[in-house]
C-alpha cells in the first residue's frame, strides 16, 4: 500500500544501484527466447534432450516410483541434475499426485508446517482402480500424460509431439515479449531452472494462475499470457505479478458432440519464483528452483474442481459472523477523535457500520505498537471500548517492516525485544538485513526463527491491554522494501547507504486521477454527479467509458476448434497408453455429494498418510549460486525488474539457513499464520479474523484477503469481480476490493454503484488513500441511500452467507461462482460481469458511467426462471436469455433462482448482532413444477472449532407444501416470523402451519406470491406449511 506515492515523490533519494544497468542489459532477448543472465549457461533449451526412464517399481501405496537419468547435459539456465525420481500416487478417487524431484533431495521443497500435504484415502493395489485419473508415460525421452477415465479426456500431456512450438513473439502489455517464445518442450531439471510443458486445446478456457488483474478478465488469454509468481508490492497493474502466488488453474472443455463440458484442475506446488506461459495449444512452466510437484484434480464440474483443490491445500477457516458486516477505513484519519467522528457520522446517516479500521495513522512514526501522539492510549482505548459497547468491532493495520532505533537514546520495545531474541532476518554475513519502509530504516521478521512467534504474540498481547482489537490487517507483507538490497552489512555502514524516507511523509497534493469521464478542471473536486445543475460526466466534451469492458458479452461465443483432430488424438492417446496405465471406473454425483463424501474421506479419523513421497533431506540447505540474479529472468513486473525490486533481496538469510530466494512467496502467508496463532492465544475459542495482502496456496485455512491497492475507476470496479472469482477458486473465499477505489479520487456515481456491488462480495470494505477526496458513504446523500439499501439486503441474507461459508469450510465449495459453474453453456465462459452468490442469487450491476441500464444473461435451461429480489417480479426470458435491466442510480440487479429456499433475517439492524437478535423469515421461489429446496447451517458464529450447529433442510413440493427438517444441536432462539412463497399462480383459500390455521395470509397476484405473517415458528423443530 502507498508505495507508489512515496517513490514518485523521492526519485533521487531511492535511486537504483548502478548494478541495475548491467542487469537491464542482461535482459536482451535472443532468437530462441531469453538470454541467460549468468555466465556459463546457454539460455537455449533446444539443446536439452530431457530424461529417460531407467527403472520402475510399484509403491506400497498403489502408485509407482521411477528413476530417471538425463539424456544429455544442456545447462540452459542452471546446472543439470542428472538423476531424478518420479513418484506417482493415486491419493483419492479425484486426485492424482505426480512428483518429479532430484534424487539427492537437495532442491528446496516447502515444509509441511507452511503447507500441510493433503491426506490420502486410497492405498494398496486397488488404488489405481478406484481413481478417476490414470497416468501414462513414455520411457525415452520420458514424458507423461494424465487421462480422466470417465470420458477419455487427456487433461495433461507433456509429449513434445503433441505440443506446438513458437519462435515468434506475441505482445504482453503492448510490447512484444521474448517470454512468449517457446522453441522446444523437453523436460528440463536444473538447479535454478525447471521447465515442463503440456498440450492444451486451441482457445482453452483457463481460469486461475494468480494473483493477477488479467486484461482478458477471469478467463485467461490462452493465446498470449505470461503469469509470473513472485510476490510484489505494486498498485494493481494489469497483466503483471502482484501480491499472491497461486500456481493453480482450472480448465473447462466443451464437447460439441456431447453438448456438455467437463472441467479439471492442475496445481503445481513450488514456492520459488516462476513463469507460466500460455499460448495456443500449450502451457509451459518455468521455475527457478524447487521441484515439479503436481496435483491433478478430475472435476468434472467447476464446483468439483474448486472443492478438490480446497481439500488439497486446506479447507477455508470458518469466519466470524461480524466479518460479513460493512467495514470502513481510510489512510488519513490522523486523530482518534477524527475516527470517532466518522463512526458517529455513519450512525447519523443511518448507514450500518460493523467494523471501523485504522490505517498507519495510529502509529508513532509508522512504528508498530507505538502510539502516535494523536492516538493517546487513554483516548484510543476509550474509542475502541465505545465501539464494543455499541456491538461494533475494531481492526488496525500492521505493516511488515519493523523500524530500527534512530539513535542511542531511542527506545522501541518491539525492535529491541526481537533483537534480543535474534528474530530479525539476516544478511548472508549474519548482520541484520536493513530495508527502508514507512518507519525509515527497518528490519524484517524471520518467520523461521524459533523465537519469532513469542516476540509476535508478546507484542500483540501488550498492545491488547490498551486496544482490544477484534482482528488484524496485515499489509505490505510481500514483504515491501523501498530500497534495493540491504542498507548495511558487516562492511557497509548504514550511514553510507541511501537516505531513508521521511516517516512523517504526507502526499504533496490531491491525486490527479479521477473516474472515467469526470474532469476536475471543468467540474471541480467535489466528485458530485452534478455541479450547479450541470452533469459532470463528460463536462469537458470527452466522455470515456469503462475500457475493461472491451468484449461484447452478448455476441461472445468462445471458439471451439478441437473437434475431429482432438477427438481422434484422444482416442490414439488412450490406445497408446494401455501398456502403462490402468483403466478404472467412476460414478458421477452432484457437486455437494461429491464434495461431502471426499471431505469426509480426506479428513477421516484414521487417514492414510503418504509414506512414499520424498522430501528434501532434513537440515540440508540448498546452495543457490546465482541467488540475486538467476540465469533465467522471470518476468518480474514488466520484465525489467530485479527480484529485489521493492522487496527483501533473495540473498536475505533466515534462521534455518534458507535464503529468501526459495521462500519469498510464502513470507506473507507465514506472517498470516503467526498472526492466526497469536489471535488464538489471546482470544482462545474465537474465530480469528485476519486480512492479508500477500498470499500463497492454502492460506485460506487461516486468513482472508483483500484485492490490494486498486484505483477509483469503473475499470477497477469491474475487475474486482474477476478478483473475487479468482480467490474463491483458490480456496480463499473471504475476499473483496477496496470499495470505491484506493488510489486516486472517486466520484459520487462510481461510489454509488460500487457500494452496492461490493455488498454482494464476501468481504465488504470502503478504503481510500491519504490526500484523496473523502469517500465515506455519508459524503453523498445518494451514496448513503444506495448503501443502506444494499447493506440491508446483505444483512438479511446473512444466514445464506454463513451457510455458504460453512459449506466452504466443510467441503470446499466456493461461495461466489461464475455463471458457467452452475449452467453448462460455453457462451458463459467469459462472463465476468455477473456472478452468483451460491447457486441461488445472481448479481448484475451497471459497470459503465452515466448509464442506467445494463444487459445480463439469465440462463433459462431446464426451465430456470429468475425473480427480482427487490420487486419479486419474474424476469422475462421467453425471447432470449439476454435481458436488459432498468437500473437507475441506486439500484442493482439481484435475482433469485427458481427452485430456491433461503433462510433470511426478518429485520436487519444497524449491526449484525442486532440483526441476529431479530426473527427469521423464509423466502421460497418455486420452479415450474412447484418444487424448491434449500439448506441453512446456523451456529453461534464465533466459536473455533465450530461447535454446535443446526442444519435446516427446506423442501417445497406440489405448489402446496413447505417442510423443514432440522438436524443438529445448536438452539435457534429467534422465531420464524414470516414466509414468502413466489410462483403461486392462484390465490390460496387458506394455509396452516403444523395443522394450525394461519390468519395472516396475503396474496399478490401481480407477483404470484403468498405472504404469511404473524408466525411464531420454532426452527428447532420440524414443521410443515400447507396452503390450498
Amino acid at each position: 500500500m502507498r508505495t507508489a506515492l512515496l517513490l514518485a515523490s523521492l526519485p533521487a533519494v531511492l535511486a537504483a544501484p548502478a548494478s541495475l544497468d548491467s542487469f537491464a542489459q542482461s535482459r536482451d532477448q535472443v532468437p530462441l527466447g531469453l538470454k541467460s543472465q549468468a555466465a556459463g549457461f546457454s539460455g537455449d533449451v533446444t539443446q536439452c534432450q530431457g530424461y529417460k526412464v531407467d527403472s520402475v517399481s510399484a509403491s506400497s501405496t498403489g502408485g509407482i516410483s521411477a528413476q530417471l537419468s538425463i539424456l544429455d547435459q544442456c545447462n540452459a539456465y542452471g546446472t543439470d541434475i542428472p538423476s531424478l525420481t518420479l513418484s506417482v500416487e493415486y491419493e483419492t478417487a479425484q486426485r492424482l499426485h505426480v512428483h518429479i524431484y532430484d534424487t539427492p533431495l537437495h532442491q528446496y521443497q516447502l515444509d509441511d508446517s507452511i503447507l500441510p500435504r493433503p491426506q490420502r484415502t486410497l492405498s494398496g493395489d486397488g488404488a489405481v482402480d478406484q481413481s478417476e485419473l490414470e497416468f501414462g508415460y513414455d520411457e525415452n525421452p520420458f514424458a507423461f500424460w494424465v487421462t480422466r477415465k470417465s470420458d477419455g479426456e487427456v487433461i495433461f500431456d507433456t509429449r513434445a509431439k503433441n505440443i506446438p512450438t513458437y519462435t515468434d513473439q506475441v505482445q504482453i502489455e503492448g510490447n512484444y515479449s521474448g517470454w512468449t517464445v517457446l522453441p522446444a518442450h523437453p523436460l528440463v531439471f536444473e538447479d535454478q531452472y525447471l521447465q515442463i510443458s503440456s498440450a492444451l486445446p486451441t482457445g482453452a478456457n483457463i481460469y486461475g494462475l494468480g494473483e493477477v488483474i488479467s486484461g482478458s478478465g477471469y478467463r485467461r488469454n490462452s493465446s498470449g499470457t505470461v503469469q509470473t509468481f513472485w510476490a510484489r508490492d505494486i498498485g494493481d497493474p494489469v497483466d503483471e505479478n502482484v501480491y499472491g502466488s497461486h500456481a493453480m488453474y482450472m480448465e473447462s472443455r466443451w464437447d460439441d458432440n456431447q453438448k456438455k463440458s467437463a472441467s479439471h484442475g492442475v496445481f503445481l506446488l513450488n514456492s520459488n519464483g516462476m513463469d507460466v506461459i500460455l499460448r495456443d495449444g500449450v502451457i509451459e512452466y518455468r521455475a527457478i528452483g524447487g521441484t515439479l510437484d503436481f496435483y491433478f484434480l478430475s472435476g468434472p464440474t467447476p464446483n468439483d474442481v474448486a472443492s478438490q483443490y480446497a481439500l488439497t491445500v486446506g479447507l477455508p477457516q470458518a469466519m466470524p459472523f461480524w466479518s460479513f458486516g460493512f467495514h470502513l477505513c481510510r489512510w488519513g484519519y490522523t486523530f482518534v477523535n477524527e475516527t470517532r467522528g466518522i463512526v458517529q457520522k455513519m450512525r447519523d446517516a443511518g448507514v450500518p457500520l460493523e467494523t471501523q479500521w485504522n490505517d498507519i495513522d495510529w502509529m508513532r512514526h509508522y512504528r508498530e505498537f507505538q502510539f502516535d501522539q494523536n492516538y493517546s492510549p487513554d483516548e484510543y482505548k476509550a474509542f475502541v471500548d465505545e465501539l464494543h459497547s455499541n456491538n461494533q468491532h475494531y481492526i488496525m493495520i500492521i505493516d511488515a517492516a519493523v523500524g530500527i532505533l534512530y539513535n542511542d537514546t531511542d527506545q522501541y520495545d518491539f525492535y529491541q525485544r526481537g533483537h534480543e531474541l535474534d528474530v530479525w532476518t539476516k544478511n548472508p554475513d549474519g548482520t541484520e538485513y536493513i530495508g527502508s519502509v514507512w518507519p525509515g530504516y527497518t528490519v524484517f521478521p524471520d518467520w523461521f526463527s524459533p523465537n519469532m512467534q513469542q516476540v509476535w504474540t508478546e507484542a500483540f498481547s501488550n498492545h491488547s491491554q490498551i486496544v482490544d482489537f477484534d482482528g488484524v490487517w496485515l499489509d505490505m507483507n510481500e514483504p515491501s522494501s523501498f530500497i534495493d538490497g540491504s542498507g548495511s552489512n558487516s562492511t557497509k555502514s548504514l550511514n553510507q547507504t541511501l537516505l531513508q524516507p521521511d516517516p512523517t511523509y504526507v502526499p504533496p497534493q490531491l491525486p490527479a486521477q479521477w473516474p472515467e469521464g469526470y474532469w476536475n478542471v471543468t467540474s471541480g473536486i467535489s466528485g458530485n454527479i452534478t455541479v450547479n445543475g450541470t452533469l459532470t460526466y463528460g463536462a469537458n466534451g470527452t466522455a470515456p467509458k469503462n475500457d475493461a469492458l472491451r468484449r461484447d458479452l452478448l455476441s461472445y461465443l468462445p471458439s471451439i476448434l478441437r473437434r475431429h483432430f482432438e477427438q481422434s488424438r484422444r482416442a490414439a492417446d488412450i490406445a497408446q497408453a494401455r501398456d502403462h496405465v490402468v483403466i478404472g471406473k467412476t460414478v458421477r454425483h452432484n457437486v455437494y455429494a461429491n464434495a461431502e463424501a471426499e471431505a469426509r474421506r480426506s479428513f477421516s479419523l484414521d487417514p492414510i498418510h503418504d509414506k512414499v513421497a520424498k522430501r528434501q533431506i532434513g537440515g540440508y540447505i540448498p546452495t543457490i549460486p546465482n541467488v540475486d540474479v538467476p540465469a533465467y529472468p522471470i518476468r518480474n513486473g514488466d520484465g525489467t525488474l530485479r527480484l529485489s525490486h521493492n522487496t527483501v533481496s533473495p540473498n536475505a538469510t533466515h534462521a534455518n539457513g534458507l535464503q529468501e530466494y526459495s521462500v519469498h512467496n510464502v513470507w506473507g502467508t507465514m506472517e498470516e499464520m503467526a498472526t492466526n496463532q497469536m489471535l488464538q492465544t489471546l482470544k482462545p475459542g474465537l474465530r480469528p479474523f485476519i486480512v492479508g495482502r500477500s498470499t500463497f496456496a492454502g492460506i485460506g485455512r487461516q486468513s482472508a484477503h483483500w484485492l490490494g491497492d486498486n484505483y477509483s475507476t469503473w475499470a477497477y470496479m469491474k475487475r474486482a469481480i474477476q478478483g473475487v472469482l479468482q480467490f474463491n477458486l483458490f480456496a480463499i473465499p473471504m475476499v473483496g476490493p477496496d470499495t470505491c477505489g484506493f488510489n486516486g479520487n472517486t466520484d459520487e456515481e462510481l461510489c454509488n454503484r460500487w457500494m452496492q456491488l461490493s455488498a454482494f462480495f464476501p468481504f465488504f470494505r470502503n478504503h481510500n488513500t491519504k490526500g484523496a477526496i473523502s469517500q465515506e458513504p455519508f459524503v453523498w446523500d445518494s451514496v448513503a441511500s444506495a448503501s443502506i439499501k444494499a447493506i440491508q439486503a446483505r444483512y438479511a441474507m446473512l444466514p445464506y452467507w454463513l451457510t455458504l461459508f460453512a459449506e466452504a469450510s466443510q467441503y470446499g465449495i466456493p461461495p461466489v461462482r461464475a455463471l458457467f459453474y452452475e449452467f453448462d453453456d460455453p457462451s458463459l465462459y467469459s462472463n465476468d460481469v455477473q456472478f452468483l452468490v451460491g447457486s441461488s442469487v445472481l448479481v448484475t450491476s451497471v459497470l459503465q458511467p452515466n448509464e442506467s441500464t445494463t444487459t445480463g444473461i439469465f440462463p433459462s435451461a431446464d426451465g430456470t426462471t429468475w425473480t427480482d429480489w427487490w420487486t419479486h417480479q419474474k424476469v422475462d426470458t421467453s425471447k432470449s436469455d439476454n435481458v436488459t435491466l432498468d437500473l437507475p442510480l441506486g439500484e442493482i440487479g439481484v435475482h433469485v433462482r427458481s427452485g430456491s429456499v433461503l433462510l433470511l433475517h426478518a429485520d436487519p439492524g444497524y449491526t449484525l448482532t442486532e440483526t441476529r437478535e431479530g426473527g427469521y423469515e423464509v423466502l421460497v421461489v418455486l420452479d415450474g413444477k412447484g418444487y424448491a429446496e434449500g439448506t441453512a447451517k446456523i451456529d453461534d458464529g464465533v466459536s473455533l472449532p465450530v461447535g454446535d450447529q443446526t442444519c435446516l433442510n427446506f423442501t417445497a413440493t406440489n405448489f402446496s407444501c413447505l417442510n423443514s427438517s432440522p438436524t443438529g444441536s445448536y438452539n435457534l432462539q429467534q422465531p420464524l416470523t414470516k414466509i414468502t412463497i413466489l410462483g403461486v399462480t392462484s390465490q390460496p383459500s387458506g394455509a396452516s402451519l403444523n395443522g394450525q390455521d394461519v390468519s395472516g395470509v396475503e396474496y399478490k397476484s401481480e407477483t404470484e406470491e403468498v405472504v404469511l405473517t404473524g408466525l411464531n415458528g420454532d426452527l428447532n423443530q420440524a414443521w410443515e406449511l400447507k396452503w390450498w
